[in-house]
């Protein structure tokens, strides 16, 4: 599940697979803005079926948030 994530934030984001970390965020992640985080979200729950709650989009502050709240999801 990690690689799917990786590839849709990656095609998303704009950044190669290999530069996405664990702190990868909208600080240190110029095209990561509220339209693209919105566009994450809505990727992932087309994906892989689930919905987020509002708490849980608020709290994706970084690549290890996300992949974190998705696992737990599942």
């Amino acid at each position: 599940m990690q690689n799917e994530i990786k590839k849709i934030f990656s095609k998303i984001v704009g950044i190669n697979i290999s530069k996405i970390k664990s702190n990868t965020s909208p600080e240190n992640t110029k095209k990561w803005d509220s339209l693209a985080h919105m566009n994450l979200v809505m990727a992932f729950e087309k994906e892989f079926k689930i919905k987020f709650t509002d708490e849980e989009i608020n709290e994706m502050l970084n690549y290890e948030l996300i992949e974190e709240i998705i696992t737990n999801k599942k």
